[in-house]
């Protein structure tokens, strides 16, 4: 274990926000809904797939 002693009440928090490049797989479909998740998958895999 690591531990940095240093008697203050001062703390600096660094956050970093990744991007992220996600392609539109729906080719122009509206987006699905939660409850919508097997006609989801049989979207994907009938009209995107994986090769």
């Amino acid at each position: 274990m690591l531990a940095y002693i240093h008697h203050s009440n001062t703390v600096i928090i660094v956050l970093h926000e990744i991007d992220s490049i996600a392609p539109n797989l729906l080719n122009g479909r509206e987006s699905f809904c939660y409850d919508q998740e097997a006609i989801a998958y049989n979207y994907f895999m009938n009209s995107v797939g994986f090769e």
